[in-house]
Order: structure tokens, then C-alpha cells, then sequence
């Protein structure tokens, strides 16, 4: 068969097709402008959203690690300094509030290292200079043996979670445990001491501030800085990625313990620093309030969220464009079950004689609503003269439709030859989707042959087809 002409083609178009393609072109024309500013402005609106979250929430993570781990400069500590900054903010006529931070920058400093099974602690020179009282190095020295005292009675198992945290799998589960640890050996560093909390203290003031400047720190105002990021989500979100907790947490928690466990040497150092709260256990480590587990628990429920909204808009700008495409139309389909039934299908009785399944023995159930035309004409009302037999059907059914049990139907289109033979076929769909009936379909397209005319007594030669071919059922 020749190609369609495109005068053949003219002459199966719907009188109204041209009118109604220039006002789909139109309406096109008039969405395109507002679907490409949608799609650019929601994508910038999303990147723009994320990238100012992000960058508020570094900022106040950074400010909450440099609260819980420097000096803020205030009334109580470092008060001059804080005078004169006031008094240039005025004089400037600055509205806004800024904080001062003194922080040490590695002078004064103490680090534990492990090299295979040797443990190595080193000193900075300047812990060991005029100024520096011996049971203040033997605290610095102490809190990383009583780490390692620690780990050591943990024997197999406590080597079991070093190596689980350096894997990096479960490292922000694990990292709790290894805070833990850390006020542990800092405890066991105050007791080695007998308890002697003032040089504890003034040890960690110059770790904070360096030698010559740890002597100026009024401990209460420490405390006091403590406050602001107990049970703060910032806080939390920057410790959550230490193996140790925040100097100030160290710091109060340290305070606290003493004034429990060794009440003599406290009381000392409660006459020499007044102004200490009185919910020092409140503030230190080692009780988490319920407020901080729930700011942790609304934070990921929020990123969760947020995620997920993303998600969703993403997925109804794709579907709302989709729903605007085409749709394939079907309604050129013949619905053709298997030709002939299996034998076994119509035994009733020893007596009755049975059809032969391979014989080309034709339809008689068979139905359509499109009407024909001429030449190149889609053939609405078919003779079939053969279809595939029950052995054929059998024989092309899909393995994994069959072993599941599952019943369904193949669509195909073909071109017609004047003997009623037919060729070129394509598969169109099959329900279900993805039973692979429609490639089943194409396998029996050999077994099916129209008669000369159709039942209007319209030749079919050169006409298209649309066969639908049933499996199971």
C-alpha cells in the first residue's frame, strides 16, 4: 500500500479541526508567558527561601557557639569595656544592640591525641609559665587522664563505639556519649585535685581567655552567659556536631559538681565569687529540660516540613503542565476477543462435537462504532474471516501475567491489504499497564485476517484497523 496522500489525509479531518487548532494555538500563545514566569519565579522563590534560611540559621548557630565558648563583654564582666562601647553606640546614635567577645586564640591550650596505643597530651609552653599555679595544670592534666580512665573501663565495648563514631555512620547518636565522657574526665580532673574547684575554674578562665586575662573573669557572669543558651535550639544545633561539649557547659557543670560533691572547697570559693545562682544545676549539663528536647524534636519536624512542601510544589508544577499535553485517543479500537474458544470451554457432554481450535473458522462477535470511509478510511465495521486460535492465545500470553494469574487485554492498530491480510501493526495500550498484553497482542496479528469487504460491503484494502485481542477472562 502507497502512503496517504495528504488530500487523503484532508479528507478524514472534522470539518471544525482548523478553527478549533487556531484557538488552541492561541490559548497556548497567551499561557506560555505565564507558565514560563511561574516556572522561573517559583524556582528563584525556592532557591531564594532556602539560601536566607540557611544564612539566618549559620548566623545564630555561630553566635550561640561563640556565647557558649568566649566572654561576652557586659556589666559583669569586663565592665569598662562595655562602658566605653555603650558610650560610642550612643554618641553615634546606633539603635541597635552588639555584642563584644574576648576568646583565646590557641595560646594557652591543652590537647589529648592518640597515636595507635600510645596517648599523648600536649601543653602549650604558656601552661607552664609564671602565673599558672600547679594544681591548675594538674586539673588540665587530669581531665584528659580521667577521659582515658574512663575509656579504659569501658575495656572492648568502649573500643567497639570509638571506631563506630570514627565511621561516621552513627557519629550524631554517639557523639552524646562521647560529651559525656568528656564531663567525666573533667570531674575526675576536679577530684584528683581533692576537690580545690577555684583552680578548676581559674584554669578554664585562662583556657578562655588566655594566661594574663583568665584572672579578670568574674565567674558569676559566666554563669549568667550560661543562661542564655541553656536550652536554646541554636545551641543545641551547634554542639550537635561536637564530640564535646561548649566551654560554659564544662564550666557550670564543673561548679555544680563541686558544690555537691565537695562542699568544704566550694564553700571557699562561693565566699571569694558572689553572685552565683542558686539553680546551678539547672544551668549545667547534666540535666537536659524538656523545652530543649522539644525545640531539638519542632526543629527537624520543621526542616521535615519545609522539605516536603518543596516537594509538593515541585510535583503540582509538573502535573498541573502535564494535565496541558495531550492525551491519546482510542476511540478507532475494535474490541476482538480470541477468535476461536478452547475446546475445553465448550464440552458439555461426551455427545456435542467440539470446534478445532486451528480452524479458520470466523467471528461472529464482533462490534464497532466508527464509521467508514473511503480509501485510507479507518474500517468501523470489520469481518473478520480469521483470529487467533485459543492455542494461539496460550502461546503468546506473557509468562509473568500468567503466573500471577492476571486476565487482561492487548490494543493494536493495523494496516489492511486487499485480501484482508493485515501488516505494519503497532501496539497502542493494554490494561492493566505493564502486563505486557499489548506485545502479546502484536505476537497473534500473523492469525488475523478481514474478509474482502466489511459488513457495509466497503472494500478494506488499504484501510486501518484497531483490534483489541482478550487474554484470560
Amino acid at each position: 500500500m502507497s502512503p496517504l496522500s495528504h488530500a487523503d489525509v484532508r479528507k478524514c479531518e472534522h470539518p471544525r479541526l482548523p478553527l478549533r487548532f487556531f484557538v488552541a494555538i492561541l490559548c497556548a500563545v497567551l499561557l506560555l508567558p505565564f507558565l514560563v514566569f511561574l516556572t522561573v519565579f517559583g524556582t528563584v522563590t525556592l532557591l531564594f527561601f532556602w539560601f536566607m534560611f540557611l544564612l539566618w540559621l549559620g548566623t545564630e548557630v555561630f553566635y550561640a557557639r561563640m556565647i557558649d565558648n568566649s566572654v561576652l563583654v557586659s556589666t559583669l564582666n569586663y565592665p569598662r569595656i562595655h562602658e566605653l562601647a555603650e558610650e560610642t553606640r550612643q554618641a553615634l546614635s546606633l539603635r541597635r544592640q552588639i555584642s563584644i567577645f574576648v576568646y583565646e586564640h590557641g595560646f594557652f591550650n591543652a590537647g589529648l591525641v592518640r597515636l595507635f596505643r600510645r596517648r599523648a597530651i600536649f601543653l602549650n609552653s604558656e601552661v607552664l609559665e609564671t602565673g599558672v599555679s600547679d594544681n591548675e595544670v594538674r586539673w588540665i592534666v587530669g581531665r584528659f587522664v580521667g577521659y582515658l580512665r574512663v575509656q579504659q573501663d569501658t575495656g572492648i565495648i568502649g573500643l567497639m563505639v570509638h571506631i563506630a563514631e570514627r565511621s561516621g555512620i552513627f557519629t550524631l547518636l554517639i557523639f552524646p556519649y562521647s560529651r559525656a565522657m568528656v564531663y567525666t574526665g573533667d570531674r575526675l580532673g576536679l577530684a584528683a585535685i581533692a576537690g580545690d574547684i577555684g583552680s578548676a575554674v581559674s584554669a578554664m578562665q585562662k583556657l578562655l581567655v588566655g594566661r594574663k586575662l583568665g584572672y579578670s573573669v568574674n565567674p558569676a557572669g559566666l554563669v549568667e552567659q550560661r543562661r542564655e543558651t541553656k536550652g536554646s535550639l541554636f545551641a543545641f544545633l551547634a554542639r550537635v556536631g561536637s564530640p564535646f561539649p561548649s566551654t560554659l557547659a564544662r564550666y557550670v557543670d564543673l561548679i555544680s559538681f563541686a558544690r555537691r560533691q565537695f562542699p568544704e572547697p566550694y564553700r571557699l570559693f562561693e565566699a571569694a565569687t558572689p553572685g552565683l545562682p542558686a539553680e546551678l544545676d539547672d544551668l549545667s549539663g547534666e540535666r537536659t529540660s524538656g523545652r530543649s528536647i522539644a525545640k531539638g524534636i519542632g526543629f527537624y519536624l520543621a526542616i521535615g516540613v519545609a522539605f516536603f512542601i518543596t516537594v509538593l510544589a515541585w510535583m503540582g508544577l509538573v502535573v498541573g503542565m502535564g494535565a496541558m499535553a495531550p492525551k491519546p485517543s482510542y476511540d478507532d479500537v475494535v474490541d476482538v476477543p480470541a477468535m476461536v474458544p478452547d475446546p475445553a470451554d465448550q464440552m458439555t457432554n461426551a455427545d456435542e462435537p467440539v470446534a478445532d481450535p486451528y480452524s479458520d473458522a470466523p467471528a461472529s462477535n464482533m462490534s464497532s462504532a466508527i464509521p467508514a470511509g473511503g480509501d485510507g478510511h479507518l474500517i468501523a465495521n470489520p469481518d473478520f474471516a480469521a483470529g487467533p486460535s485459543a492455542a494461539d492465545i496460550a502461546s503468546a500470553y506473557p509468562a509473568m501475567a500468567r503466573a500471577n494469574g492476571v486476565t487482561g487485554t492487548g490494543t493494536i492498530r493495523c494496516h489492511v491489504q486487499a485480501d484482508g491480510s493485515v501488516y505494519a501493526c503497532e501496539a497502542l495500550q493494554e490494561a492493566p499497564v505493564g502486563s505486557g498484553f499489548a506485545s502479546a497482542a502484536l505476537q497473534t496479528a500473523g492469525q488475523i485476517r478481514l474478509t474482502a469487504t466489511d459488513r457495509d460491503g466497503v472494500a478494506v484494502g488499504g484501510g486501518i484497523v484497531g483490534i483489541t485481542v482478550t487474554f484470560g477472562g
